[in-house]
């Protein structure tokens, strides 16, 4: 009797070690996991991998266009970023775009009622942060070149170049499957820097909305 208790007390201590860590260890997965058996895995598994990082680089590219009574806005903005993690990217944007008042919002903002628009080349670094991974915040500090020109019946006035600095917050929308590389987005930044000589903004320094639609496509 007493040989049969040792003999079932030694049976039973080789099993509670397995029990106990078949019931405590969540957090390793099986040295033969792939990413591509998530979806047939165990919850714990699913989520480890869902927050797992991801690390690449990305191009892209947006439209940008602005819009009041009698003022335009049109743009190209070609960017390359890299993803530090799937809630934050940052990069490096350039800035093609052309900007125009007609005669009457010229006369309404007291400027005579005269024409203006201008054309800039420059570029400026952004980054994106994601609180979910179909909204961003965006904050992008940039200098660009403004080639100018004034008008008033058809004939030039006065014209110029010069250099600005803008900072440009605000947000958007992300389309595309979470974790996906490409997507498309939809955002509105406004130029906070309070320059009265701003692109982005009227004549008289108003803040002047600015809406982007581009693509994103990791490599």
């Amino acid at each position: 009797m007493n040989r049969l208790l040792v003999i079932l007390t030694v049976v039973a201590a080789s099993f509670v070690p397995s029990f106990v860590m078949a019931q405590t260890d969540t957090t390793t997965p099986p040295s033969n996991w792939k990413p591509y058996q998530q979806e047939n895995a165990p919850h714990h598994y699913r989520a480890k991998y869902d927050e797992a990082p991801q690390h690449y680089f990305e191009v892209g590219g947006a439209i940008s266009l602005g819009f009041d009574a009698g003022e335009f806005l049109v743009g190209g903005n070609p960017y390359v970023a890299y993803m530090i993690a799937p809630w934050i990217d940052a990069g490096v944007v350039g800035n093609f775009q052309y900007y125009s008042i007609n005669a009457n919002a010229s006369y309404a903002l007291g400027y005579g009622g005269g024409t203006y628009h201008n054309t800039l080349v420059g570029g400026g670094v952004f980054a994106r942060v994601f609180p979910i991974h179909w909204l961003f915040i965006q904050v992008q500090p940039e200098y660009n070149d403004i080639w100018w020109k004034q008008s008033l019946d058809g004939q030039t006035t006065s014209n110029g170049t010069y250099g600005e600095t803008s900072f440009l917050v605000g947000g958007g929308l992300r389309f595309g499957a979470p974790g996906a590389k490409t997507w498309g987005f939809a955002a509105v930044l406004f130029d906070v820097g309070g320059s009265t000589l701003s692109p982005y903004n009227g004549p008289g320094g108003y803040i002047l909305p600015v809406f982007r639609f581009g693509i994103n496509v990791g490599l």
